[in-house]
């Protein structure tokens, strides 16, 4: 199991353990482990569930993206599980044994205590919704409903290997497998898009055609990786959960990069017929080259469109251009190009400017929801999981039914999930060892302190801090050395090792400005005014900039007359729109700029 396990990690395949915690009936000896001892709260039967997964983390952790947990977790009314599992507990000791890393967790009965991410369970095809509503022989992926939660598919006989190989056969081939997978990448906000489960099989045999089948999905989808591996759903053309390829709108689903700067149409179902208004005929055996799309949900603007496999350009018409509809956008594939059979990738590129800044984001919007009484817990898991429904983006009425099925209400509800800043959307703090300089710099008092420009840079918020003398007009800069659209900027002041902030002039009066390349504000605050007893003695964020701000430099500037300038950390977030070779002059600092000068004589 771990040799297996290990392979999967070395070849970048992410791989999900799967747990009973809740079925004592896995257990030969479950009295002795305390199944049916309901004293301390099954304290017996905790400890032992605890320390099993402990030891799985410690044992595989290094090599798993997370773990996934069967059972109704004791959320329903069913007495033999009911109270008999320490939810918080068990979340608490999976992290702490997977330390940094926090393993993603899931479960057929989620989101709850213990488990972020819910799943769809789909064994054979009947499991889908409508429950019982396909054949048990039915895999016709594109016929198969789509989830905003991951879907875990039994791709052979069973989860487990109950027999030998060579009693299972791979139950979708390449084509369906890649189809559908595409499909859940463009729908699954709540989890990694689909899992298909195989039986490992010691002894090195694979169930008949589920080598061949995976294979054949590799080498589809090795050139076009980036958009289907680390992508959200698509903003700009939303495909909802419930959507079949089948009956797709406009024949796509889309994804996008990490960064927002890249959108991912997938022609799924590419355009095949061209209407012939003159005689109200339809020329069946034409393909056409030409795919309409509306304009995107989220206000995007599109630059250039290319083949995601080969890299070549598609003709892309906006509403900017010479259009007959100023309602679409029009892709057109060349004399040269064809629709590829299973899946046609085309790459937008998306202009930063167009971007919507992160503070007016939904930051709810698809976050898992905790909550007092839901339909989810019913025994036969037919519901589909209305409490996500109040964060789906949907702002159509919710019914919230209890576990009982009959009391309706919002009882409690609430999010667990915490505020996610723009460090969040854009991870990368921009200033981070950047070049930084300063109007002039405060001598050392001790030889253990230094107060240079660059410790502001240095990525750590309590060390040496950068401070100038005590002077008028004190200004310190940073160079980013790329053009950025700036999402965020966080300037905390000089800490001192009391921790009471005797210094919180430091920020008194400053003024932060964001500079293009050419040094031209593009964005200018008004000077910031601070009472010793302020938050933001401590902290200031600016993140109110119009989509269209783009800086290179960022300039903060002391207004106040005969004090220091001391920051502790700058910190800067947002997505890189260029990035300037070491070598661009552009790139280099003006080291005259607002420097002490004198002249021989001043005119009157």
């Amino acid at each position: 199991m771990g040799e297996f396990i290990q392979g999967l990690y070395e070849a970048g395949i992410g791989s999900i353990l799967f747990t009973h915690p809740l079925d004592g009936h896995d257990y030969q000896d479950r009295e002795s482990l305390g199944w049916n001892d309901p004293s301390n709260g099954y304290g017996k039967w905790n400890d032992f569930v605890n320390d099993m997964h402990e030891e799985l983390v410690h044992k595989y952790g290094k090599y798993i993206m997370g773990i996934g947990c069967d059972s109704e977790f004791g959320l329903s009314n069913n007495e033999e599980w009911k109270d008999k599992l320490d939810l918080p507990r068990l979340r608490q000791t999976i992290h702490e044994a997977s330390g940094e890393k926090r393993l993603q967790l899931y479960a057929i009965a989620g989101p709850n205590d213990t488990c972020e991410f819910g799943f769809k369970e789909v064994w054979r095809p009947s499991w889908l919704d409508p429950w019982k509503g396909l054949a048990d022989d039915n895999y016709d992926t594109d016929k198969w409903t789509s989830y905003k939660r991951v879907v875990a598919v039994a791709q052979a006989n069973h989860w487990a290997t109950i027999g030998p190989a060579s009693k299972g056969k791979a139950n979708c081939n390449a084509r369906q497998v890649y189809r559908y997978s595409v499909l859940q990448a463009a729908v699954a906000t709540e989890g990694p898009g689909v899992a298909w489960a195989v039986s490992p099989y010691s002894t090195g045999e694979w169930e008949a055609n589920v080598q061949e089948v995976f294979v054949q999905v590799e080498d589809w989808t090795k050139d076009v990786r980036k958009s289907l591996r680390r992508v959200y759903p698509s903003t700009s053309y939303v495909t909802t959960e419930g959507s079949q390829i089948a009956t797709l709108s406009h024949g796509i689903v889309a994804t996008k990069s990490m960064d927002d700067l890249e959108e991912y149409i997938h022609v799924l179902n590419p355009p095949t017929s061209i209407h012939d208004e003159d005689d109200n005929t339809c020329d069946i055996t034409k393909n056409t080259k030409v795919l309409r799309l509306p304009l995107p949900q989220d206000g995007k603007i599109f630059t250039s469109a290319r083949l995601l496999r080969t890299g070549e350009e598609v003709i892309l018409k906006t509403a900017d251009d010479d259009n007959d509809d100023k309602g679409e956008i029009v892709l057109e594939l060349t004399e040269d190009q064809e629709w590829e059979e299973h899946n046609t990738i085309i790459v937008l590129t998306v202009d930063p400017a167009s971007i919507i800044p992160s503070f007016q984001k939904n930051i709810a919007l698809h976050k898992p929801v905790i909550y007092s009484s839901s339909e989810e817990s019913i025994r036969l898991f037919k519901s589909n999981f209305g409490s996500l429904q109040l964060t789906d983006g949907n702002t159509g009425v919710v019914k919230l039914v209890s576990a009982d099925g009959r009391t309706q209400g919002n009882y409690g509800w609430k999010s667990k999930h915490r505020f996610h800043p723009a460090e969040y959307f854009y991870p990368t703090n921009l200033a981070l060892n950047k070049p930084a300089y300063q109007s002039s710099t405060l001598s050392s008092f001790d030889n253990n302190n230094n107060w240079d420009a660059t410790n502001v840079v240095s990525g750590n918020r309590r060390t040496n801090s950068g401070c100038t003398q005590n002077t008028t007009k004190n200004w310190w800069q940073v160079d980013l050395r790329v053009i950025a659209s700036i999402k965020k900027i966080v300037v905390y002041n000089r800490f001192d090792d009391d921790d009471d902030n005797s210094c919180w002039k430091g920020l008194n009066g400053v003024v932060v400005t964001i500079l293009d390349s050419d040094r031209e504000a593009t964005w200018k605050s008004s000077p910031v005014a601070i009472q010793q007893d302020d938050n933001a003695a401590k902290t200031l964020i600016f993140d109110d900039f119009p989509s269209t701000t783009l800086g290179s430099y960022i300039r903060i500037t002391q207004n106040s007359n005969n004090n220091y300038l001391c920051l502790g950390e700058v910190e800067v977030y947002g997505p890189v729109v260029k990035e300037f070779d070491d070598s661009n002059e552009q790139s280099l600092p003006n080291l005259a700029l607002m420097k002490p000068t004198f002249q021989s004589t001043t005119l009157p």
